[in-house]
């Protein structure tokens, strides 16, 4: 799968370190459920997988605001400024922010003052890197083929997350109604074999 996606987390923090701006957080949650959105009264989910970054080259990964790529990059792996650690519970991330440069000081007050408090990443799935369970209704991200970013966002895209994960997981509401129209001709059939 070539479409690239976004999920969220609430964890970040800004932390005053020997005069550096320093911002601190996690990325990614794992193996925890969260609701992309419900349809007809069910709800379907996505977790993100501990082994889901396994095979992900992080060597240049880059922290930006809002998912924004005209936006100035606050860090990167590759220069150091950003380091990730995965942990069992998700992907942590530590970045120190340049001083001398005034949007770098923005968005480090904003967290520091909690008027921005959220992270988002984009990924691509690997094919065959998903697994869908029709009891649960639970995408699960098994393998992410790549990572293009993690961002500190002023609020998850909801609407935009909505959108783009129904777009993702219609085909497993599809199954749902095939399977449902599936079992409603079996029962036709039970019926017609006792009559």
């Amino acid at each position: 799968m070539s479409q690239k996606i976004y999920g969220f987390s609430n964890e970040i923090r800004a932390v005053g370190e020997e005069n550096k701006m320093v911002l601190e957080g996690r990325a990614i949650v794992f193996n925890q459920p969260i609701v992309l959105y419900e349809f007809d009264g069910i709800k379907y989910k996505e977790i993100i997988a501990e082994t889901a970054l396994d095979k992900v080259d992080l060597s240049d990964i880059v922290l930006r605001y809002n998912h924004n790529g005209e936006y100035i990059v606050l860090a990167r792996t590759r220069n150091r400024s950003l380091a990730l650690e995965k942990k069992l519970d998700g992907l942590y991330f530590k970045a120190t922010l340049q001083d001398n440069i005034q949007a770098h000081r923005d968005v480090y007050n904003a967290v520091k003052s909690g008027l921005i408090d959220k992270m988002s990443f984009g990924f691509m799935v690997a094919v065959n890197g998903e697994q869908y369970n029709l009891s649960t209704h639970t995408r699960t991200v098994t393998e992410i083929r790549k990572l293009t970013d993690i961002s500190i966002v002023d609020q998850p895209a909801y609407e935009s997350t909505y959108v783009e994960a129904r777009s993702r997981l219609e085909k497993y509401t599809g199954i749902d109604v095939l399977r449902e129209s599936l079992i409603i001709k079996a029962e036709i059939l039970k019926v017609r074999i006792l009559l």
